[in-house]
This record gives structure tokens, sequence and C-alpha cells, in this order.
């Protein structure tokens, strides 16, 4: 099953969620992130977090409408409530709107948390802009001269051989800080990538 899951940083444009929202079979609102469906009559299934952003009227408006669950551990921030309760409900793969933006420090942090469940499918989207990790091997279907970026946040990473990139990466170690590819192109259709070891973030731009 493939959720849908809104987080309360920079919100998308309507064409981008509404297309996110018609592939998904769960859609889930972490807390304030809730606010921005009224003005497009969308209904989530679930509204869970603190709820310490979310507006009475937002309550008000949805009460009767979706599941409301109050989550007020304060050891995990609502992201992560809101991906394990995805993941309980059965979901194998996420895409994740209002990741990034706003504040540096919820980005950074929900970054991490594609680290954390590392073996779940888990995209983080914007518009013209997609992130997830990748390890061991990997294929990307992209246009020709799309911008792909590559950087090793969870550790070092062993690239042993990359087809399809303008500047490939064989048998090259990347270290966070040292050694990145950022802003690669795609010279094919397809991007292919195998790493010996560790995880690579991929970012990329539409």
């Amino acid at each position: 099953m493939h959720g849908l899951l809104l987080l309360n940083g920079k919100q998308p444009s309507k064409e981008l969620l509404l297309d996110l929202w018609d592939q998904a079979r769960l859609r889930v609102c972490a807390d304030g992130a809730v606010e921005n469906l009224a003005q497009y009559d969308l209904v989530p299934d679930v509204i869970l977090g603190d709820l310490d952003s979310i507006s009475s009227k937002a309550i008000e408006l949805f009460k009767d409408r979706s599941l409301i669950l109050p989550m007020k551990d304060q050891n995990t921030t609502d992201g992560e409530k809101a991906i394990q309760y995805c993941l309980d409900q059965g979901c194998q793969t996420l895409s994740v709107l209002g990741a990034l933006g706003k504040r540096t420090d919820h980005g950074l942090y929900n970054l991490g948390l594609l680290g954390k469940w590392s073996d779940i499918k888990i995209t983080l989207l914007a518009d013209g802009e997609k992130i997830f990790l990748i390890k061991g091997q990997a294929l990307l279907n992209e246009k020709i001269g799309t911008t792909i970026s590559f950087m090793p946040l969870f550790g070092p990473v062993k690239c042993v051989e990359t087809t399809g990139l303008e500047f490939p990466m064989n048998n090259q170690e990347l270290s966070f800080g040292y050694l990145s590819s950022i802003s690669n192109k795609s010279t094919g259709s397809q991007v292919r990538i195998t790493l010996e070891s560790g995880m690579l973030l991929v970012c990329i731009s539409q």
C-alpha cells in the first residue's frame, strides 16, 4: 500500500498535491499540515501529532470527517509519529510533502528520518524536487539532462560503478563535507549506481 504524508513545512502547489493525493491509498496529516487542505476541499484519513499547531477551526472542520489521533510523546517528532503510523497500517512506500522549508532544523531532521527507515521507500517531494535514499544497487529513470545530486549524508559511501552520468563516480569513496556529487547530469534515460557500502541521499531537480 502506498501512503501520502503531509508535514507542516513549505506546502506544495495544488497540482503536486492533487497528483500525489490520487496515487495514495492512505492519506495522513501531521498536525498543522491539515490547514492547507481546507482550501482544496480535501479530507485526510488521519490527522495526528501533539496537535499544538492546528487551529481550533481546523479541528472543528475535520473532527467528523477524519480520524484525529492526539499523540503527546515528546521524544519523537510529529513526522516520526506519522511515518510509524503509516507503516503500522501496512504502507510499503511513502510520499512525503512539507518535509522541507520553513525551519532548517526540522528539514535536516526530516532528512535524517530517511536513514532511520532506510529499508522503506520514502520519497520527500516538493515542487520541482524529490529526495530519497539508495543503497546497494539502484536504477533511476529520468529524462536526459536531469540534474541529480548524490550526498553521503549518513557516513562514507564507496561507489563501485555508475553509468548514465556526465560525471561518473567509479571506485570513489564519498564523504559528507569532503566529497559528494553535486549537480551531476543524466546522459541517458537511465542512471545505474552500484554501492559497495553505505547509503546515498539522492536529490533530483525537475
